[in-house]
């Protein structure tokens, strides 16, 4: 039996979970590649890290023609992980991430502006450290980005939370929501309302 990895869904993160959850270290973060990998001799197929994917990249295969027909579906997984910002967040994976200096040129000229403020370093984050807004705002009347060199950003806008939303309209900070927000119907629903407090 084997783990698999959809790299065209999963953003391929340190902070991923799925090690943390690992009985055996067979799944791990290799920080010299800076690649997630899996040490198929080291695991046991308990399928902890399948439960812990919030996404379903992650599979187990109980049979060599399981590991097959799996790996023909990701061969075949028309997405890229530079999908995952439109389909998570619904940003321009074009622009994302921003810089500090490209944040600011945004909300100078856009009417609306949303920027969320990282800590991390990482280009492609894992989607658990990020807030999904993309079905809480419309992104027709709000311009979204992200931000992840954001040491001089945090200290103009009073940010000490990450990650952060920092909603701007006319080139003037309006609001801001601090802190992660867990992926479940309870604590979206309270994103969607704070949000909604601030851009009405």
């Amino acid at each position: 039996m084997s783990v698999l990895i959809n790299f065209k869904m999963c953003s391929n993160g340190w902070q991923c979970n799925c090690p943390e959850v690992c009985p055996t270290g067979a799944f791990y973060y290799d920080k010299d590649e800076k690649t997630l990998k899996i040490d198929n001799a080291k695991c046991i197929s308990c399928g902890l890290c399948a439960k812990a994917c919030p996404i379903a990249a992650v599979c187990v295969a109980k049979s060599q023609a399981e590991y097959e027909k799996i790996q023909a579906e990701i061969d075949a997984d028309p997405r890229r992980m530079e999908d995952l910002f439109v389909e998570k967040l619904g940003a321009d994976p074009i622009a994302v991430p921003y810089t500090p200096d490209q944040a600011e040129k945004l909300v100078s000229e856009q009417e609306l502006v949303c920027l969320e403020l990282k800590q991390d370093e990482s280009k492609w984050a894992c989607q658990l450290k990020s807030n999904s807004i993309m079905h809480i705002i419309d992104m027709r009347k709000i311009k979204y980005a992200s931000v992840v060199d954001t040491e001089s950003l945090a200290k103009k806008y009073n940010v000490s939370d990450f990650p952060a939303l920092v909603f701007f309209k006319d080139g003037v900070q309006i609001g801001k929501i601090e802190g992660y927000f867990e992926n479940s119907e309870s604590e979206q629903a309270l994103l969607k309302n704070r949000i909604k407090k601030i851009i009405g």
